[in-house]
């Protein structure tokens, strides 16, 4: 409680601040609803699916000319909506980037083909100071990332087709259950002309803010969940020495440590770098009208 007093009276004094601030004439300028459009660079470090990759690189050593790897970056646009209210700003951004594409070539001439879909719904609030007679601002940004992340996992055999239901246990479309990114950064606005704005941003996500997931939220097969597979309901992408003692030890997909011990789970880590485009749409300062 005492937190957010102390939070809710900070919000106060830096909005009676800004609106005593000599600046604050330059920053009603620009308060109202603007469309964003930028791009962005984001780094990739997720745990269990290293160790994925690397259970799949050993146990398929002698029969591969290249090594599973996973992407450490991904880049893509983004488009969305800001309200702008001086230097309070909330928004909601999409990102349109591809997934993240992977492979492994076998000696025989089939390919292990991977792909990553990452959440592409960003949601933020921003606090801003006013700076350089209000042209610019510098501020923190809060948000979160939200969405889905999927795994599509198949075999392409030498002659080019496509295999994901072929038995291997590694293959399959897989999907988290939804995921909530947290992100924490700086950002650094310079207005260039009335009503056209150049955000800059640097952020964190899953660093600071890191909700907690165990093996037992691994993600999910798609693919085989109205496959008539009652027993398992919620297939999950494993390791390959597991895959292998599996078909060994002729351990069903119903076996309860099996389905108990998946091998991707959990939240990527990473650095986002990304460059907006605002233009005010609506302005909430009459003299804009």
């Amino acid at each position: 409680m005492k937190k957010t007093l102390t939070l809710c009276l900070l919000l106060f004094s830096l909005h009676s601040y800004a609106q005593i601030s000599p600046a604050y004439d330059e920053l009603k300028k620009y308060m109202g609803i603007a469309l964003t459009g930028g791009y962005g660079s984001q780094s990739f470090k997720h745990e269990s699916l290293n160790r994925f990759a690397a259970s799949f690189n050993s146990v398929f050593a002698s029969i591969l000319s290249t090594q599973l790897a996973i992407p450490q970056q991904f880049t893509g646009s983004t488009l969305g909506v800001e309200i702008n209210g001086g230097i309070i700003r909330l928004g909601y951004a999409r990102r349109f980037s591809e997934a993240m594409k992977f492979e492994a070539r076998h000696t025989n001439g089939s390919i292990r083909k991977m792909t990553i879909e990452t959440p592409k719904n960003n949601g933020y609030f921003d606090l801003l100071m006013p700076i350089a007679k209000g042209r610019v601002f510098l501020g923190m940004t809060v948000g979160a990332d939200f969405g889905y992340f999927r795994l599509h996992s198949y075999l392409q055999n030498n002659f080019g087709r496509d295999t994901y239901a072929n038995g291997d246990g590694v293959s399959g479309v897989f999907r988290s259950h939804v995921d909530l990114q947290g992100r924490f950064g700086g950002r650094l606005d310079i207005n260039l002309v009335k009503r056209v704005s150049i955000s800059l941003r640097v952020e964190t996500y899953n660093t600071i803010i890191n909700a907690p997931e165990t093996a037992l939220n691994g993600w999910k097969d798609e693919f085989y969940s109205d496959a008539g597979l009652t027993d398992v309901g919620e297939r999950r992408v494993y390791l390959a020495e597991d895959v292998r003692q599996r078909h060994n030890d002729y351990i069903t997909l119903g076996n309860t440590l099996w389905e108990n011990s998946p091998a991707v789970y959990g939240q990527p880590k990473g650095m986002v770098y990304s460059v907006t485009a605002n233009v005010l749409l609506v302005s909430f300062n009459k003299k804009n009208k």
